[in-house]
């Protein structure tokens, strides 16, 4: 399997998505008109010093390779003393991640140490 986050993008494994997908429409990204569905999710983690809000917005496609047209991340950190309530969390970083589709090709060829003998 390969494992997306954190190497390759900020996306996560999100349980549940916001909402129902809506109607297709173009993103408006570099790659050219594409129809793609908006979809957006969040994962929260919390200890008791610590919560990171992993937010997304996506727009699939399947004029795109491997089906994300474009996406926006955002991982909010926040921090509190343990003693105080959830309320006292204030954030610390904040991390935004936009990528996007910027062209295509027919010509892939594997690295030569994937290439079989």
């Amino acid at each position: 399997m390969l494992q997306v986050y954190p190497v390759l993008s900020l996306l996560q494994h999100y349980r549940q998505w916001d909402g129902d997908a809506g109607q297709p429409a173009d993103p408006g990204i570099e790659l050219g008109p594409v129809e793609a569905t908006n979809r957006a999710a969040s994962l929260i983690v919390e200890s008791r010093q610590f919560r990171s809000t992993n937010s997304a917005e996506i727009w699939l496609s399947k004029d795109v390779p491997f089906g994300l047209a474009k996406w926006k991340v955002t991982v909010l950190r926040e921090e509190k003393d343990r003693v105080e309530p959830r309320s006292a969390f204030q954030p610390v970083s904040e991390l935004i991640e936009e990528m996007e589709a910027h062209e295509t090709g027919k010509d892939a060829q594997p690295f030569p140490e994937f290439r079989a003998n």
